[in-house]
């Protein structure tokens, strides 16, 4: 057992190279928002990624999911995380497939 389990959902607000604050997608997205096209430019991302970890001692057809989103710094160019969550996923037939992860910050 970990001494200090990592708490889920995990936000990453800064680029871990420059410490930058600004990203892509978000600078892309502004012009939209302030025209009142979109809401949530700041929950803009370029890109998310979802991985099944694989748990023997979990139910059969059950899995872990764990959901990345990412972005690229706009002082350096860095891509790197900016929000990690978990999600159990249900696997089977009749059973409905997981929910996309939407967008990150909204309250699916």
């Amino acid at each position: 057992m970990l001494e200090n389990p990592i708490k889920f959902p995990l936000d990453f607000p800064k680029c871990p190279v420059c410490g930058g604050e600004r990203r892509v997608a978000m600078e892309a997205l502004k012009s939209e928002h302030e025209q009142g096209r979109c809401k949530g430019a700041q929950n803009a991302y370029l890109f998310q990624h979802q991985s099944l970890i694989a748990n023997p001692n979990m139910q059969f057809l059950s899995a872990l999911m764990v959901i990345t989103f990412y972005d690229a710094c706009l002082d350096c160019g860095t891509v790197y995380c900016l929000h990690a969550e978990t999600r159990t996923a249900v696997q089977g037939m009749g059973q409905k497939p997981p929910q996309s992860a939407g967008q990150f910050g909204s309250k699916n």
